[in-house]
C-alpha cells in the first residue's frame, strides 16, 4: 500500500469513527489534562489592531490552519456552481442566523425570570456562542456521505464564514447579558469588536487565503496533497478539542454539578435538534430534492466547533460553565448527523 493510499484509508477510518475520537479526547482530557492545558495556554504574541486585542496563542493558530485546508479545499469550479442554487442558499444563511438568535434570546428571556437566573446565565452565553459560529467545514463531508449537494453545500459554509464578523456579534447580543446579572462588562465584550476581530484574524483571513492558493496557485496540483490536507484537518480538530478540553473538564469530573450538566445537556441538544430541525423543514419549504435537503439540513445542524471552542476559551479562560453546553453540543451534533444521515439515506 502506498503512501497516499495508507492516508486515504486512515482518513475513511477517522470519519467513520469521529464520535469515537472526540469522546477518546474528552477521556484524555479528564485524565491526562497536563499536556492540553499547556497546548492550551502557549501564547506566542499579543498585540491590538484598531483597538482590538489579537491573541497568537496555539489554540488560536491550529484554528487558523484548519480553515486555512477549508479554504485550499475547495474547488473554484464549485464556487462557481453555487449560483444554480441561490434561493436555497440564501434560506439556509439566514436560517443558520436566524434560529439561533430566536434560540438564544427565547432561552435568555426564560433565564431571566428563573427563581435563580445565575445558575442558567453561562449555558445562555455558551449556546449563544456555539450557535453563533459559521457553519462547519465538516458538514460538507456529512452532506457528501449522503450524496448531497457539494456545491450548495460549500456555499453555505463560505457564505457563514465570510458573513460571521456580522452575523455573530448579532446572535451574541440575543444572549442580552445585562439581565443575567455578574460579570456584564466581559460577558459584553464578546458582542463588540473583539468578536469581530476574532472571527476575521482567525477564521475569515485563513479560509480567504487558502481559496486564493488553491484558485491561483495550487490548481490541479492540489489532489496530490488532498488527502493529507483532510487527515491534517481532522488531527487539528482533534488537538482543538483535546487542549480546551482539558483547561475544564478535570475540574467538571473532580466536582460534578449534576443539575447543571443535565440543564446544560439537554439545552445544547434542545438547539441541535432545532437547528437539524430547521433544515428538514427548509427543504420541505422549498420542495427540495434529496441531495439539496442533506446540504441544507447538515450545514443548518453543524457549527464550527473548534471556532466555538477556541473563541470560548479566549473569552472566558476561567468559566468552564460556559464551555460546558458546547462540549455537549460537540457530541450532540455527530449523534444528530449520522441520525440525520439515515433519515435522508431513506428517502428518494
Amino acid at each position: 500500500m502506498t503512501n497516499l493510499a495508507f492516508v486515504r484509508h486512515a482518513f475513511h477510518w477517522l470519519h467513520e469513527n469521529l464520535l469515537l475520537l472526540i469522546f477518546g479526547a474528552y477521556f484524555c482530557a479528564i485524565f491526562t489534562p497536563g499536556p492540553g492545558a499547556w497546548m492550551a495556554g502557549l501564547t506566542f504574541a499579543k498585540t491590538q489592531i484598531f483597538g482590538q486585542p489579537l491573541v497568537f496563542s496555539l489554540p488560536t493558530l491550529l484554528l487558523a490552519c484548519f480553515l486555512f485546508n477549508a479554504g485550499i479545499g475547495t474547488k473554484p469550479a464549485d464556487v462557481i456552481r453555487l449560483g444554480h442554487h441561490i434561493w436555497p442558499l440564501i434560506a439556509g444563511v439566514i436560517g443558520n442566523a436566524l434560529v439561533p438568535l430566536m434560540f438564544v434570546t427565547s432561552l435568555s428571556i426564560i433565564s431571566s425570570i428563573a427563581p435563580d437566573p445565575a445558575q442558567i446565565k453561562y449555558i445562555v452565553v455558551g449556546v449563544a456562542i456555539v450557535s453563533a459560529m459559521p457553519i462547519a467545514g465538516s458538514s460538507t463531508a456529512w452532506s457528501q456521505n449522503a450524496n448531497g449537494n457539494l456545491a450548495l453545500s460549500l456555499g453555505l459554509v463560505l457564505l457563514t464564514t465570510a458573513l460571521s464578523p456580522l452575523t455573530t456579534p448579532l446572535i451574541l447580543a440575543g444572549a442580552n447579558v445585562e439581565s443575567l446579572g455578574d460579570d456584564v462588562a466581559r460577558l459584553q465584550n464578546v458582542e463588540g469588536g473583539a468578536v469581530r476581530m476574532f472571527l476575521f484574524a482567525w477564521v475569515v483571513l485563513p479560509s480567504l487565503i487558502g481559496l486564493f492558493i488553491r484558485a491561483f496557485v495550487m490548481h490541479q496540483r492540489y489532489d496530490q496533497i488532498a488527502p493529507y490536507v483532510k487527515f491534517g484537518n481532522v488531527f487539528i480538530l482533534m488537538m482543538i478539542i483535546y487542549s480546551n478540553a482539558s483547561v475544564y473538564l478535570p475540574a467538571l469530573a473532580a466536582n460534578p454539578d449534576v443539575p447543571y450538566l443535565m440543564m446544560a445537556f439537554g439545552v445544547a441538544a434542545l438547539l441541535c435538534g432545532a437547528m437539524f430541525g430547521a433544515g428538514f423543514a427548509l427543504s420541505k419549504i422549498f420542495a427540495l430534492h434529496r441531495a439539496e435537503t442533506a446540504a441544507l439540513t447538515f450545514g443548518l445542524g453543524m457549527n464550527n466547533n473548534g471556532c466555538s471552542l477556541v473563541f470560548a476559551t479566549t473569552a472566558f479562560p476561567d468559566q468552564p460553565r460556559v464551555v460546558l453546553p458546547i462540549i455537549f453540543y460537540i457530541l450532540v451534533q455527530h449523534v444528530a448527523a449520522a441520525t440525520a444521515d439515515r433519515i435522508i439515506s431513506r428517502r428518494r
